[in-house]
């Protein structure tokens, strides 16, 4: 199955972007996007998502970034 990926998408990694001159983040689970936050930094946008990671899917999850 095919990701979709933003027009907007410079990072080439899923979970974060940048729009409009700052960083969003997001994560899906069960189906649902589920935003993080707008954010100054590329950096402050993967601490978010990686601490959702955490938080939804726990310490065992393996991502594929």
């Amino acid at each position: 199955m095919a990701r979709y990926k933003p027009k907007n998408d410079i990072t080439g990694v899923k979970g974060y972007y940048k729009s409009k001159g700052k960083w969003m983040a997001h994560i899906c689970k069960d189906y649902k996007s589920i935003g993080l936050g707008t954010f100054e930094t590329k950096e402050e946008a993967i601490e978010a998502r990686r601490k959702a990671v955490l938080k939804y899917f726990g310490e065992d999850f393996v991502t594929t970034e």
